[in-house]
């Protein structure tokens, strides 16, 4: 779908977000739509590949977002990048960290080294680049981060035991930076999003389902959705939206999930080993 020309106004006018994994996916989904709510948006990706597709992107839909690559596991590099952009008038008004690596395994399966790094993607990098922009938030007394956890920080299954650890994790980084900072003025929250349609998560369902149909996966994923659908970018991007819009919510993780986690599986399994007299009673 086609996207409108920005101009210069918008909730977010005047405002420069960073949005760190946002050249595609989930990421890039909320920088067009920060952009299109009037902020000057850059983005990060890891791989030249990933910068080009989105600066294309971006000339075809004439969003005002700037991409750039950048290793945001070096503190170092990260510290470069936000020094440069200082220079040239950039200050970060708004961070976004969509960044993370998925790592299935149990206990018993997932070695250290594993843990570490998964550790080091989805909790390490967002410390690293919250500590880089709050001395300018602070300063300023404003500001806005917002670090895209999962579902899996509120709920388990079986064999994600890292990346299960790592999301809660995050969550409580959001808690602790929020009231870190909240007497300067800097809100800190985490988004939640369960299963979001994205290329990510279909590459995902077919390595681990080798040969199975993925679209059938989805329809049924969504099926198990009280709202009847997965997730789409667009659903994630509008609750950060919200939470650049709103000045009175800080320390809070904002489940997007169609209502998933909400839902009482254990009532869906009683109700399916009652007798069917029990059942055909309750219908009545």
């Amino acid at each position: 779908m086609a996207r409108r020309a920005i101009g210069h106004g918008g909730a977010l006018a005047g405002k420069t977000a960073f949005v760190a994994g946002g050249t595609r996916g989930m990421g890039l989904a909320i920088a067009e739509l920060l952009a299109e709510n009037g902020a000057w948006v850059i983005v990060c990706g890891s791989t030249s590949a990933s910068v080009a597709a989105c600066r294309r992107a971006v000339r075809r839909n004439k969003l005002p977002i700037q991409a750039i690559e950048l290793d945001v596991t070096d503190a170092d590099q990260v510290a470069r990048a936000l020094k440069r952009l200082d220079a040239q008038s950039r200050a970060i008004d708004i961070l976004v960290c969509c960044v993370g690596r998925a790592l299935r395994g149990s206990a018993l399966e997932t070695t250290v080294e594993q843990w570490d790094r998964c550790m080091e993607a989805n909790l390490r990098v967002p410390f690293i680049l919250s500590q880089a922009v709050l001395p300018g938030m602070v300063q300023r007394r404003a500001g806005l981060i917002v670090l895209i956890s999962s579902i899996w920080a509120v709920t388990a299954t079986a064999r994600r035991v890292a990346y299960t650890v790592a999301k809660a994790s995050l969550s409580s980084l959001a808690r602790a930076l929020a009231m870190d900072v909240a007497s300067e003025g800097v809100r800190v929250n985490a988004v939640a999003p369960g299963y979001i349609d994205t290329d990510f998560l279909r590459s995902s369902l077919a390595e681990a389902n080798p040969g199975r149909d993925v679209d059938g996966m989805i329809a049924a994923a969504a099926a198990g959705h009280p709202l009847g659908r997965i997730g789409r970018g667009a659903d994630v991007a509008e609750a950060v939206l919200y939470l650049a819009r709103s000045d009175f919510v800080t320390g809070q993780t904002l489940i997007v999930d169609g209502g998933l986690t909400t839902r009482m599986a254990l009532g869906d399994f009683a109700k399916a080993a009652a007798p069917a007299s029990r059942r055909s009673n309750a219908r009545d």
